[in-house]
């Protein structure tokens, strides 16, 4: 838990792989929900083909090896398979810190990262901002009852 909250007060860069194109989903959620309740100064948008048009104006880049200086966190909210591929351009760009949401945190993928000598962190960041919306209030009152959080 406590690596959750460092990560989330985090006041420098962070790479954020999930977002669709749409602005619409759960990639979004994460981010509304992250930016809304942390210190974290700028957001880069990892996506293989998307624009900054696409993103909201976030900055964008086509592969995390990409962006300079290297950022102190990753959140990757991806499907398993392609949060495994993404660890790969996560570590080739020096990134250290990984945040993987929900299903991207497989035990594969997180072995993985910790071999590629990242400290990773799994779970919903919305559940650890404060006063988070419904249905992730309910959550969140879930995850702090079975002691998850």
């Amino acid at each position: 838990m406590a690596l959750q909250h460092e990560y989330l007060n985090n006041n420098g860069t962070v790479a954020f792989l999930g977002l669709s194109r749409s602005g619409k989903g759960y990639g979004w959620d994460v981010l509304n929900s992250v930016r809304s309740y942390t210190p974290i100064t700028k957001i880069i948008a990892v996506h293989p083909c998307a624009t900054r048009d696409e993103m909201k104006g976030l900055e964008t880049v086509h592969l995390a090896e990409q962006i300079k200086p290297t950022p102190g966190l990753a959140i990757v909210v991806l499907k398993p398979k392609d949060a495994y591929n993404a660890i790969e351009g996560l570590a080739a760009a020096g990134i250290k810190k990984v945040w993987l949401v929900m299903a991207a945190c497989s035990k594969d993928n997180r072995e993985y990262a910790e071999k590629q000598g990242m400290e990773v962190v799994g779970g919903c960041p919305i559940l650890f901002v404060e006063e988070p919306a419904f249905p992730h209030s309910f959550h969140r009152a879930l995850a702090k009852l079975f002691g998850k959080i």
